[in-house]
């Protein structure tokens, strides 16, 4: 069971918990702001109609609140959580628990976190899709000079308090060759990632990105590479192809 927690809720987040049923990860949704503009995102909609309205004390009391059931916590949401002017708070109250604690961010603003080695997230995805100038405007309407600085000047001080760091990569209409995906990983290589994590972006007008051939053949071949350079693959290719057997509505853009 998996507990998500928007920024747009506007209660005492008083929990009451039928511990039989308690949740195991809960993610949490610190902001619906963010500093990139997408071409895939599907939240535009979802962030106009529901403003953040929790404060920073609402958030810590939720994190206190939580059950000792709760196995990780994440910080993640439709907005950016480092934009959120005290990130680093709520990651250090999530710390305090007996609990995984995970942040998926775009990397731009890894500056404004204040971490140390009790203060950290367990593990860190950054969302990067693109490794260069042309590509990555195309896709998030952001310079990637912004999330560049950031890697070559934060992520080695959070590896060093011993955050495991996943390259994540959406494959898109514009970084979907094999000159793309080894361009990324290199990248990933060169600036100490642990992890390179591929999947496929969805649309709500129904428009999917389809395999260079197939995604069996996507799969092996990036994982030969990723051994070759020594970086663990992980990929969500299965799930895609069961999921393209459905007619589940599609309600983020990383699809499945």
């Amino acid at each position: 069971m998996r507990l998500n927690v928007l920024s747009n809720e506007n209660t005492d987040f008083e929990i009451e918990v039928n511990h039989k049923i308690a949740p195991f990860e809960v993610e949490i949704d610190p902001t619906n702001t963010c500093n990139q503009d997408c071409y895939y995102c599907n939240v535009h909609d979802f962030r106009k109609d529901f403003p953040d309205k929790a404060s920073t004390e609402d958030y810590v009391n939720l994190i206190r609140g939580l059950p000792d059931t709760v196995g990780k916590i994440v910080f993640s949401g439709g907005g950016e959580p480092t934009v959120h002017k005290d990130a680093s708070i709520l990651i250090e109250e999530a710390c305090k628990k007996n609990a995984e604690v995970g942040l998926i961010t775009n990397g731009t603003m890894l500056y404004r976190l204040n971490l140390s080695e009790n203060n950290r997230p367990d593990w860190m995805g950054i969302d990067i899709d693109a490794v260069n100038d042309e590509d990555y405007y195309k896709i998030r309407k952001h310079k990637f000079k912004y999330v560049l600085k950031n890697v070559k000047e934060e992520v080695p001080k959070i590896k060093k308090y011993g955050t495991k760091l996943t390259f994540k990569y959406l494959i898109t209409d514009y970084n979907n060759t094999w000159e793309h995906f080894t361009e990324a990983i290199d990248f990933a290589v060169e600036h100490g990632f642990d992890e390179f994590f591929a999947r496929i972006a969805h649309f709500k007008d129904g428009h999917v990105i389809e395999p260079i051939t197939d995604w069996d053949d996507v799969h092996n071949k990036l994982d030969i590479y990723c051994k070759e350079k020594k970086i663990v693959f992980l990929s969500a290719f299965a799930k895609e192809k069961d999921f393209r057997n459905t007619t589940e509505p599609i309600e983020k853009c990383f699809g499945p």
